[in-house]
């Protein structure tokens, strides 16, 4: 696993999904996101970007209710302007003590840089 710990974030799920917390941040993430948010909680993220704010918190929210395994991938459009990167796919995994308990989530992701593309017809 340790291969892979630069592709991970831990989140903590407080009070239920009132919010979420994240715990561990790995460096591609931070180098996505230009942001080392260790200790930033959802709730912060809303109040800065609010579509992206609330995307994140109804894939954490669907992901802690169905305590399964969720997948996502996509090229990232003009709804984040600033984002260093242009395609990215991610995995989110509920853990916890019990299999209906889900206390963390455990986000595994790549992402693809904006500039990797450069010159591909279509892409930016």
């Amino acid at each position: 696993m340790a291969e892979f710990l630069r592709n991970i974030a831990l989140v903590r799920v407080i009070d239920h999904g009132v919010d979420y917390e994240y715990r561990i941040a790995g460096d591609a993430h931070v180098m996505a996101f230009g942001s080392a948010f260790q200790g930033v909680r959802v709730s912060q993220i809303e109040a800065v970007a609010p579509d992206y704010g609330r995307v994140t918190r109804a894939t954490y929210e669907h992901v802690r209710n169905i305590a399964e395994p969720y997948c996502v991938r996509g090229w990232v459009g003009e709804d984040m302007p600033d984002s260093r990167f242009s395609y990215h796919e991610s995995v989110f995994l509920p853990l916890g003590p019990r299999e209906e308990v889900v206390d963390h989530l455990m986000v595994v992701s790549t992402y693809v840089p904006r500039n990797a593309w450069a010159g591909t017809p279509g892409r930016s």
